[in-house]
């Protein structure tokens, strides 16, 4: 039976997956923000509610839950960052869909 943990997020967090495939599937809160570096795919599949944007500078995050990125929160894609939300992919943006499934403006 898997384990539901929450993440506090009330300092710098930077989850490097380092070509490997990380689940996150415990709500993250707080004030900061999570940036997601190096090879591999981090899945984000709780509702989160942390104060802070979301980066992507590497390797895939997947976006597998609609409350998974805050509400109102950035959401930042490097160059060498891929975002996945639902079945859309983007590289270096989101696809043309922002997380709330509304058109993008920033295309």
């Amino acid at each position: 039976m898997p384990r539901y943990l929450p993440l506090a997020l009330n300092g710098t967090c930077t989850l490097d997956t380092s070509g490997n495939d990380v689940n996150l599937n415990g709500p993250a809160s707080g004030l900061a923000g999570l940036t997601k570096i190096g090879a591999g795919t981090l899945m984000l599949t709780a509702a989160n509610n942390y104060m802070g944007g979301t980066t992507v500078s590497g390797g895939t995050l997947v976006v597998a839950d609609a409350g998974a990125l805050p509400p109102g929160g950035s959401l930042t894609i490097g160059a060498d960052g891929i975002v996945v939300l639902g079945s859309r992919t983007g590289r270096g943006r989101h696809a043309g869909r922002c997380p709330c499934c509304r058109p993008c403006s920033s295309r």
